[in-house]
């Protein structure tokens, strides 16, 4: 009879952990680097991000700055209409942060109904403490 709560305990555990862990990034693809051909749009200064298309325009990539152990992870993408993208960020879960600054690029599959031949708005949400925001016309 003592078997069945540690059985209901070692079925309730991972599902309890797996609502707290850290958030999964919706990217196909980061590296920390820049897509080629594109290292002059990146200002280190400013810390803005930038927008290119990559692959001969297949995959969205997005450049942020910041530390390079800690890039902030992608959580959701979605078309708004044919010619804008939503894209949010969350804070990375690694801690401590290098003091390093540098460009990570986050590649991804362009949402279904974007018209990738004509001009492409990203509206960029940083979600953190305080939300940052860019609209950024893809490159």
């Amino acid at each position: 009879m003592k078997a069945f709560p540690m059985l209901v305990l070692a079925a309730a555990v991972p599902l309890f952990l797996s609502g707290c862990g850290a958030p999964t990034s919706i990217a196909t693809n980061t590296y920390p680097d820049v897509p080629n051909g594109h290292a002059e749009g990146i200002n280190l200064f400013s810390a803005e991000p930038i927008a290119v298309w990559d692959h001969g325009r297949t995959i969205l990539a997005i450049v942020t700055v910041g530390s390079g152990s800690c890039p902030p992870v992608p959580t959701a993408i979605s078309a708004k209409d044919a010619s804008t993208i939503a894209l949010t960020f969350v804070r990375s879960p690694n801690s401590p942060c290098s003091a390093d600054l540098g460009p990570t690029t986050h590649e991804f599959k362009i949402p279904e109904g974007i018209d990738v031949d004509g001009e492409v708005t990203v509206e960029l949400l940083f979600d953190f403490e305080t939300d940052q925001t860019y609209t950024l016309t893809v490159q």
